[in-house]
């Protein structure tokens, strides 16, 4: 469950105009983002990093492929890698953030457009942006929800549609490098999660932001299976996953 789903949220939204909400909503994002990269070290929402770093340990030859990357900074899963040595590819359809990348994280490669369920059937998708940007979405569903939570839509738009296997057919790599995924899309992360051909792209660690209790890795089905996944943890609405190699824990 987001932030913006939760009973503070709803609660403040009964209290306080919209106008206002969205006024106090940046700082106080950015007054919590400080205190958690201070004191907890961490950047991501709910400690992702932090559980991707307790899988990891000290090894700083990561690669990752972001999706739905945001904010270079703010609530990222990544950024954390970054800032130890680590690169990879970013993908989001806000072209703002992508901007801020460049200038933040110069070291990664981002991809303006959308990947959702369908993405390799169709040339352009709708995506709704969002205040706040979070919940900006290509799911009509997700969209739906996040208005009746208080959040406004911005615009709706036609984005290119990205062809999450046709990206990774250019861009993963083939060294010894730790591989890592994170997939953060408002309503569809599991459904684009499936999509992916993770027998030919087999990225070591896996974070996936969970919508509902029906959520499920098909990956994940046959925990004992070289080349399948197995639960790593949990971090809010967050699920992480360990591929398996041989039936051992891909403990790299």
């Amino acid at each position: 469950m987001s932030v913006y789903d939760s009973r503070i949220w709803k609660f403040g939204r009964t209290l306080l105009p919209q106008s206002v909400r969205l006024k106090l909503r940046v700082p106080v994002v950015r007054l919590i983002v400080l205190y958690k990269s201070v004191v907890k070290k961490s950047y991501s929402a709910n400690g992702e990093d932090l559980l991707i770093r307790s899988l990891i340990g000290d090894r700083t030859d990561v690669w990752y492929l972001d999706i739905g990357a945001g904010d270079p900074r703010i609530h990222s899963n990544t950024y954390a890698l970054y800032l130890r040595g680590a690169q990879g590819v970013a993908v989001d359809a806000n072209r703002d953030l992508l901007t801020k990348f460049g200038k933040k994280r110069p070291r990664d490669t981002t991809v303006w457009g959308a990947i959702t369920r369908d993405s390799s059937l169709a040339k352009t998708v709708t995506y709704w942006t969002l205040d706040p940007w979070e919940l900006s979405t290509t799911d009509a569903g997700a969209k739906e929800r996040a208005v009746n939570n208080g959040a406004r839509v911005l615009s709706e738009d036609q984005f290119p549609a990205i062809d999450v296997n046709a990206l990774l057919g250019s861009t993963f790599p083939t060294d010894g490098r730790v591989k890592v995924l994170s997939v953060d899309i408002e309503g569809i992360s599991f459904d684009v999660l499936n999509s992916i051909d993770l027998a030919r792209f087999p990225f070591d660690y896996v974070l996936v932001e969970r919508d509902s209790a029906e959520d499920a890795f098909n990956y994940a089905q046959d925990g004992s299976v070289g080349g399948s996944y197995v639960s790593a943890g949990s971090r809010g609405p967050t699920d992480a996953y360990s591929r398996v190699k041989g039936g051992i824990d891909a403990g790299v």
